[in-house]
């Protein structure tokens, strides 16, 4: 067992136990619930923001697990460089929980890696914030290693920081579908013809790398019927 576990694991325990009242209080608190999964530290304004990391503050909520949360209840569903963490079966357990708990109508915005900008680094046609992209990860992430930068960066994307699968436009696309969603859009990050889901995306603004998270991030949108 990871010794860190044992300090948090009461903790959990405790935001379990709150988790309830917390979720009821923000729903007296707005007539338009919207629910933003893995949080971290990224508190969105006027929504539930939920992760299943005790230590960011949010409600306590694991998208591996069925969502404790009632059917049909928000008007929208945020997610940012998440469903990449999840192995692809527990992605769309994900995604088709982010249905049931969206009122018909609703939408979801997932924003992820794009596996076809990452392709674009290796045959080159990425362009120059593609290079400037693959030189970054490369440099920060090995910075000893002789060798092709986008090598490094591809292989950084793909295993690092957790990440279990990384889809491309069109399996995302059709995964949206497979659980149920409609009108499947690709956005721009921070773009949105829906007010309530621009500018959202936090990824890389913080730290000074908005161009380059830009470049490696897709934004898709799509509607519950």
């Amino acid at each position: 067992m990871n010794p860190r576990s044992w300090t948090k694991a009461p903790r959990r325990g405790v935001a379990r136990g709150f988790r309830r009242s917390r979720v009821r209080a923000y729903f007296v608190s707005t007539s338009t619930p919207k629910l933003h999964l893995g949080a971290g530290h990224n508190h969105l304004d006027g929504w539930l923001n939920t992760d299943r990391d005790v230590d960011s503050g949010a409600v306590l909520l694991d998208v591996s697990r069925p969502f404790p949360l009632p059917s049909e209840a928000f008007h929208s569903v945020f997610s940012e460089h998440l469903v990449e963490h999840l192995p692809y079966a527990t992605g769309v357990a994900m995604l088709r929980e982010c249905r049931r708990v969206l009122a018909p109508g609703g939408r979801i915005r997932t924003a992820t890696p794009d596996l076809h900008a990452l392709v674009s680094l290796v045959d080159g046609t990425g362009g120059q914030v593609g290079r400037r992209y693959a030189s970054w990860l490369a440099d920060s992430y090995f910075p000893d290693a002789d060798g092709e930068a986008a090598t490094f960066a591809l292989n950084q994307v793909m295993r690092g920081w957790g990440h279990r699968f990384v889809y491309d436009e069109a399996t995302l696309r059709a995964t949206l579908e497979q659980v149920g969603f409609t009108d499947v859009r690709r956005c721009s990050p921070r773009d949105s013809a829906h007010p309530d889901l621009a500018g959202l995306e936090d990824h890389g603004v913080a730290d000074g790398n908005a161009e380059l998270a830009r470049f490696e991030t897709m934004s898709l949108e799509a509607r519950r019927p």
